[in-house]
């Protein structure tokens, strides 16, 4: 049974969450938020789940085979950091980091202990999306001076406050999120 254990349970933890503990042979083990509310939702889910305000303490105490890291990018590279210093390989949600000379030591450190991880730079798995990169390389398109792409995106809330509308903590929004494949 392979223990994971998952870092903040936001919109994308929570789905995290629920998928690990479907899976066949994996066991959500542990999870840490700083959110008191969150937690107490995430205890009344499920019985056997540990909960920790502290990821650091969830990694040391529940000792997972396993990390998902979903919480906001500019946590990203300190804790990936925790987790490979621990040996634990980790599913990182994108991006791995606001400014990439960020992510040198953390990637080379990971390079280093030959840990398995991902960052979940799921849309280069889409059809669409890798037809474009093809075309773009191959330059069978010609010189691209502009584009336009429109997303749409769920959002729990739509507050406008919080980690995603604040460039220092987001890196930039949609940009940064969705436009490396």
């Amino acid at each position: 049974m392979l223990n994971v254990a998952v870092v903040g349970i936001g919109k994308m933890g929570l789905l995290h969450a629920g998928i690990m503990n479907g899976l066949e042979g994996v066991r959500l083990s542990a999870i840490a938020d700083t959110s008191k509310f969150l937690l107490g939702f995430a205890q009344s889910l499920k019985d056997d789940l540990n909960i920790y305000d502290d990821y650091r303490e969830m990694l040391d105490k529940a000792k997972p085979d396993a990390a998902v890291l979903a919480t906001p990018v500019f946590l990203h590279v300190p804790m990936a950091a925790e987790c490979v210093k621990r040996g634990i390989p980790f599913f990182l949600e994108k991006p791995l980091s606001i400014v990439s000379r960020d992510a040198d030591d953390l990637v080379a450190d990971i390079e280093k202990k030959k840990l398995t991880t991902m960052v979940g730079y799921m849309m280069r798995y889409v059809e669409t999306f890798a037809k474009a990169k093809e075309l773009l390389q191959s330059g069978a398109l010609g010189e691209i001076i502009t584009f336009n792409a429109t997303i749409y995106v769920s959002q729990l809330f739509k507050t406008g406050k919080g980690w995603r509308y604040d460039k220092k903590e987001s890196g930039g929004g949609v940009v940064i999120g969705q436009a490396t494949i």
